[in-house]
């Protein structure tokens, strides 16, 4: 009797460590059955998901972490099922807006089969923001090296302004942009050059300081714009 109950203690203090580490974990840990059902979750997972605990268990994951009917196709755990071996995926969910790391290990039974499945996920939407933002400031340095190029390899201004709006194009991500240079005795803006434009009208360009949205954007020195080119489109008509 004594030896059993000693063999208690430690099974009930051995549960209580494992089910103690299990909640303080900061990635949300959940086991599921092969039919995608949660059958344990850590209070990491009701944190990321914003669903209690108790509502957790029985949940499809599927429906708990991309809100759908059914798996999606990139769904890793799918794949650990058929292949019986972990597997690893990093993704941006729209149900969460969150970009998650997702990794997937199957636990096989004395027979070998696959009795439960343990899906471990992390936010790494921080990380991917940053990386993003590397990323970002790479293109930009990238860029600049290659207007710096092009205005040391050249003397040839209309060739220096077109590399430059080639990246203007590509580094904000817009569909047109051209150049209006002051002429400093007439104090005329005018046009030298430009990209993305369907109409030619722009090439004719001869604006006063503080005339339409390019001379005012001169003259103050601010950025103008306009939220509708159909009700202003200074010269924008093609």
């Amino acid at each position: 009797t004594a030896s059993l109950n000693n063999m208690s203690t430690k099974l009930m203090l051995s549960h209580e460590w494992w089910s103690n580490t299990f909640d303080s974990m900061n990635a949300a840990v959940s086991i599921h059955d092969s039919n995608c059902n949660i059958v344990k979750a850590n209070y990491a997972m009701s944190r990321l998901t914003g669903i209690p605990m108790d509502k957790l268990i029985g949940q499809k994951c599927y429906k708990v972490y991309h809100g759908t009917e059914a798996c999606i196709d990139l769904c890793p755990m799918n794949t650990a099922v058929h292949s019986g071996i972990p597997e690893f995926i990093e993704m941006f969910e729209p149900h969460l807006n969150n970009w998650l790391s997702i990794s997937v290990s199957p636990l096989l039974d004395q027979n070998g089969k696959i009795d439960k499945i343990v899906h471990v996920v992390r936010d790494i939407t921080e990380r991917k923001n940053a990386e993003k933002n590397i990323q970002t400031q790479l293109e930009h340095l990238n860029a600049l090296r290659s207007i710096d190029e092009a205005i040391i390899g050249s003397i040839d201004l209309n060739l220096i302004l077109d590399t430059f709006l080639a990246q203007v194009l590509i580094q904000l991500n817009i569909d047109a942009a051209c150049i209006l240079l002051l002429n400093n005795k007439t104090q005329i803006l005018e046009y030298k050059a430009g990209k993305g434009f369907h109409s030619k009208a722009l090439k004719f360009t001869h604006l006063r300081l503080g005339e339409s949205n390019a001379g005012r954007a001169a003259l103050q020195r601010r950025i103008q714009s306009v939220s509708n080119l159909r009700e202003d489109l200074d010269g924008f008509a093609s």
